[in-house]
């Protein structure tokens, strides 16, 4: 798909553990992972989450790549402070429904 200029993008769910994306790490160029379980609006964020967008960015440091990191779903004012201090870390996008 690179070939022809196609961004490439994995998105790993609460329960995928990231051992599920090593693989592909190489040939991606985002990971979008879920703070949520897809499908079902107004959950809350699952905390476990944030330590797999730490895992994340560890593993992109560590083996060179340049992969986006993403986190989509339960991001509200109540958690937002949290995920700035990991974001200014890790450095990594936030998508939200609510209004800030």
């Amino acid at each position: 798909m690179k070939q022809y200029r196609i961004k490439v993008a994995l998105s790993v769910n609460p329960a995928t553990g990231v051992d599920a994306v090593l693989p592909y790490l190489d040939q991606i160029d985002m990971v979008l992972v879920m703070g949520v379980e897809p499908g079902f609006g107004g959950q809350k964020l699952i905390p476990q989450t944030l330590e797999k967008v730490k895992e994340m960015d560890r593993l992109r440091k560590e083996k060179g790549l340049s992969y986006q990191i993403e986190l989509d779903g339960g991001v509200n004012r109540g958690n937002l402070a949290k995920i700035i201090l990991l974001w200014r870390e890790q450095q990594f996008f936030v998508e939200t429904s609510e209004k800030m």
